[in-house]
Parts: structure tokens; sequence; C-alpha cells
């Protein structure tokens, strides 16, 4: 499914169009007291940003929910080079730390720790035994559901799983699952996009032509730890702890079912429909 920009072209002055620009090629200068996000040093501590506090202490309350599991599928038809395909993850997490990062707790503070190496090895399962098509794909749809919802423990590797199905000779399921502590649907996207060209680049023999990363995420959260700690997040802070004080109302959505007195481990199901692509269109 498309989606029509909106053409109309915005007016803008010589100075914001040149910090337009200088934005869109990754150029950030300094503006109102934010600096660049610096490299950090190589043996300094890192702790979790705080949106990965957030899962973390998920996590601990219901070790091993899969209720914050990333799972994508894609269907891949064609003749497939599966060693390109591994070695094509292998460069990916070797360019994004995050993805070779376990997480932990040292002296009460939760930390992450980045591992120098990891190679993935892409799980293979033939299906191509099932002589109906139809008993194939409803086979894939149970495996891929029952993938989705494997639990991750955080403190080890791998917190990414690869899984590839084959269910003909030129016909496979990709399926990818990672924590959402350590990735989100945009980060996904890249992931599918460094995998497209490392791949071709990996079948034809040719680079990829990739940009080295000029920051990890690693980086990243260390510079939002400063950030936060200056005295204008002061404020921020007091005012939400002025909202937020005192009892809580739970929320009371109106739903077909009673709300159950201990939350459930999010054990639900998938509705599997299909539209036609005229309707699509």
């Amino acid at each position: 499914m498309s989606y029509k920009i909106n053409e109309k072209k915005l007016k803008l002055s010589p100075e914001k169009q040149a910090l337009l620009e200088a934005r869109i090629k990754g150029v950030f200068k300094k503006q109102d007291g934010y600096n660049s996000i610096p490299i950090r040093s190589i043996d300094e501590a890192v702790v979790l940003s705080y949106a990965q506090r957030q899962m973390w202490i998920l996590d601990q309350m219901q070790p091993g929910n899969p209720a914050y599991n990333l799972p994508v599928c894609y269907r891949i038809k064609g003749n497939l080079n599966i060693k390109a395909l591994e070695d094509s993850f292998d460069e990916i997490i070797k360019r994004h730390e995050i993805l070779r990062t376990t997480f932990s707790a040292e002296d009460n503070e939760q930390v992450q720790v980045v591992h120098a190496e990891f190679k993935i090895k892409v799980k293979q399962l033939n299906l191509d035994s099932l002589a109906d098509q139809n008993a194939r794909e409803l086979r894939v749809r149970e495996l891929v559901s029952e993938e989705a919802v494997r639990s991750f423990n955080l403190s080890q590797l791998p917190l990414i799983r690869i899984t590839l199905y084959k269910l003909k000779e030129l016909d496979h399921v990709l399926a990818i699952t990672l924590h959402h502590i350590m990735a989100d649907g945009w980060s996904i996207g890249l992931i599918l996009d460094e995998l497209n060209s490392l791949y071709r680049g990996f079948v034809t023999g040719s680079a990829s032509h990739l940009p080295t990363l000029p920051v990890q995420y690693a980086d990243y959260t260390l510079w939002q730890q400063q950030r936060l700690m200056e005295s204008s997040y002061e404020g921020q802070l007091e005012y939400w702890q002025s909202q937020l004080k005192g009892a809580l109302p739970v929320l009371e959505l109106p739903s077909d079912k009673v709300r159950p007195a201990v939350q459930s481990l999010f054990t639900g199901s998938n509705q599997f429909i299909f539209i036609p692509r005229m309707l699509c269109q």
C-alpha cells in the first residue's frame, strides 16, 4: 500500500534551508546548548538508557515475558545463498554493538555489556517433506508463532534469533526475532536495508559500501544521561513528580472480558486475514 506525500513545497529562509540540509546530511552543529554525541572511551561503563531501563525492570518483574519480543517475517522466493545470508547478519552484528550487548546489574546499577564478537547461526528448518502446500503454509505459521514468543534471557547472548524455513527449493520464510530492549520498528527497517545491501555484496563478490557508523547506541546512552543530569532536567522532573504524586487510578477500558486479578503473560493469539490486491490498491 502506498501513500501520496503532500507535494506542497515549504518556503524556507536561506538560513533554515541551510540548517535543514546540514541535518539531513548528518551534520549536527552546536545549538541551544546541545553538542554532538561524543564517542565513549573503550573502558567506560555504560548504563542503560531510560527506555532500556523500563524494559529491564519489566523483565525483572516477569522474567522471560515475551510481550516485548519483536518478530518480523519475510517470504523469499528464488535462489538463496544461505552462507551469504549468515555472513550478512554477522556483518550487521559487527557494525551495531547493540546487537551483541547483554544487560545485567552491578552494584545496584543496570549496565550494558558490549561483547567484542558474536556470530549468529541461522537456524534452518525444512518443511518440504510435507507434500501438501496448504499443510506447509499452516505449519510455517505455527512455527513462526511459536518462535515469536520464545523467551530471551537479557543477560545472555543472543538477543536476536534468525530462523529460515524452507517450504520448497525456491521458497523460504525468513523469521527475525529481537528483544525490544535492543531494537524498535525503525531499527528493524535499518537492519533489513543493510541486509539487502550486504547480501547482494556477498553474493556478487562486490563491496556493499555501507557508511561507517559515527556513533553506537552506548554512546547515545551516556550522552543522554549527561544531558538529563543537567539543571535543565530538574524542572521537568519536578513537574512530573507533582503531576504523578499520590495514588494513580487504574485505567478501566471498556471490554467484553473482566480484567483479571493477576496480569496474564500476554499469551494471545493471531487472526490471519487476506486482503485482495484490488482492495489494497
